[in-house]
C-alpha cells in the first residue's frame, strides 16, 4: 500500500481507510499509477485516470465492493450524479 499510504499521509484523512479489507486495498492499490508527479487511480466505472485524491479512492473502495462483495452490475453504478435541491442543481 505505499501509494495508498502517501496519498492519506495526512492524519485527518487516515480513518478513511478503516472500514476496508486489506484485500480490498490492495486491489485498489493496483489501480493506482504516478504519472508527472502525480498520483492517478483508474476508475473502475468509466474506466480512465483520475487524480488520486483521498475522495476518489474512497469512492473506487467502495466501488470495488459493490462490484467484488456484492456483485452489484457495474452497469447500475453511476460515479457522480447531479442532485436537485429545490430550484437549484448541486453536486
Amino acid at each position: 500500500m505505499p501509494n495508498i499510504n502517501k496519498i492519506f499521509s495526512a492524519s485527518d484523512v487516515k480513518h478513511g481507510l478503516s472500514l476496508f479489507t486489506d484485500r480490498e486495498i490492495r486491489a485498489v492499490e493496483g489501480l493506482i499509477i504516478e504519472r508527472d508527479g502525480k498520483f492517478h487511480i483508474k476508475c473502475q466505472i468509466k474506466d480512465r485516470y483520475k487524480l488520486a485524491k483521498p475522495e476518489e479512492i474512497v469512492r473506487q473502495l467502495w466501488v470495488y465492493r459493490l462490484l467484488n462483495e456484492y456483485n452489484y452490475p457495474k452497469e447500475r453504478i453511476d460515479i457522480e450524479r447531479v442532485v436537485r435541491f429545490g430550484s437549484r442543481d448541486s453536486g
